[in-house]
């Protein structure tokens, strides 16, 4: 008879090992895929708010980033991206110096490139891109 529940409290041990390491595994996996997966669906939000004419953002994303502009003269290139057609946007620092020598506003349009250029940069600053509802920040 002992060896009976000595079986069966082995069978309990290995079933409650084999769900911590099934545990783990889905925490692990979660960690590296949720934040994919959920802006996949905060996409699929903004797409159908679109196509159902309720008001989203028209700006998606803004990135800023350090461009040689002669051989020691340095720029910073930010890049607006925009989802509606017509969307006047403007560029403005927020955090740290420089100049915008483009156009501080102009119409943006989707899949062409909206450039703005921020010539005399500190080293570190925060560019806002705002318009068509919403607005976007990105550091250099």
């Amino acid at each position: 008879m002992p060896s009976s529940y000595a079986a069966r409290g082995q069978g309990l041990v290995e079933y409650a090992l084999l769900m911590v390491l099934v545990a783990v595994a889905v925490i692990g996996v979660m960690r590296e895929l949720g934040p994919a997966i959920s802006e996949f669906y905060g996409e699929a939000v903004d797409a159908l708010q679109i196509l159902g004419g309720s008001p989203a953002e028209a700006i998606v994303g803004v990135s800023a980033r350090w461009q040689r502009y002669y051989w020691f003269w340095w720029r910073v290139r930010v890049e607006v991206e925009v989802n509606q057609p017509d969307t006047d946007v403007t560029v403005d620092i927020t955090e740290g110096s420089g100049t915008v020598v483009s156009p501080a506003s102009k119409t943006c349009e989707p899949d062409v490139e909206c450039l703005f250029l921020i010539r005399w940069p500190s080293h570190h600053g925060t560019v806002r891109a705002s318009g068509g509802g919403g607005e976007k920040t990105a550091d250099w």
